[in-house]
């Protein structure tokens, strides 16, 4: 089964497995997976994202042992940072619709 992976997230390494971009809308966004914490942070751009100026973040547990999230397939890393990215850009459209 192919994976979706329209906003092209690209997983390097592990232990830490990472993903870092642009999206369509301009935001520098960074997946993180190490120990047994998954997170994906979305900032204005990377140099805000350096200072911890975050728009939106998003982390959960993954796996039992201490070390398996570092062991993410990179399968399951486009998928979630996919589902986490249409849940910001969601959340986004949200407040714009509001008047925010």
């Amino acid at each position: 089964m192919k994976i979706k992976n329209k906003y092209g997230v690209n997983p390097f390494g592990n232990c830490p497995v990472q993903a870092k971009g642009t999206l369509p809308t301009g935001e520098y966004y960074y997946f993180r997976a190490r120990y047994n914490t998954i997170s994906l942070e979305i900032a204005r751009s990377q140099s805000y994202w350096a200072k911890d100026k975050l728009l939106w973040n998003t982390s959960c547990d993954y796996g039992k042992e201490q070390y398996e999230a570092g062991w993410m397939p990179n399968g399951k890393v486009i998928s979630l940072a996919n589902k986490w990215i249409d849940q910001y850009i969601k959340t986004k459209r949200g407040k714009k619709s509001r008047g925010r």
